[in-house]
């Protein structure tokens, strides 16, 4: 889990991982009543007006397979908390695609904002 503050931002970039990276899942999970226009933190794909509010039912597919997408997180401007679920699932060394990587880091889900959230029930129920 990511969490972005005033101040933070991602410059343009591209998430050229290894050969078996497949693609990279980014879950908005900010409440949608804690952000508003202005405040900053969109997804922006680069060379294009496309932006993606960061509250919670919102995601990005990024595919690393047939495209390398150029793309950003724009400057918190006011105070409040970007909070997202970031995974790149990949092939592993058996061949097998790794869908839940991200549970390896399942330590950083007990952060306490999201222990009374659908999404740490769902995942706490499922398969913690």
């Amino acid at each position: 889990i990511a969490m972005y503050e005033k101040g933070d931002k991602q410059p343009p970039h591209l998430d050229a991982g290894s050969e078996k990276t497949l693609y990279g899942i980014v879950i908005y999970l900010t409440p949608e009543e804690e952000w508003r226009e202005g405040m900053g933190g969109e997804f922006l794909i680069n060379h294009t007006d496309e932006k993606i509010k960061p509250v919670f039912g919102n995601y990005v597919l990024l595919d690393f397979v047939d495209n390398l997408i150029e793309h950003q997180v724009l400057e918190l401007m006011e105070d409040w908390k970007r909070y997202t679920l970031i995974s790149f699932p990949s092939i592993k060394d058996d061949g097998e695609e790794d869908t839940l990587n991200f549970l390896k880091y399942k330590n950083y889900l007990a952060l306490p904002y999201f222990q009374k959230t659908q999404v740490q029930a769902c995942l706490s129920h499922e398969f913690l």
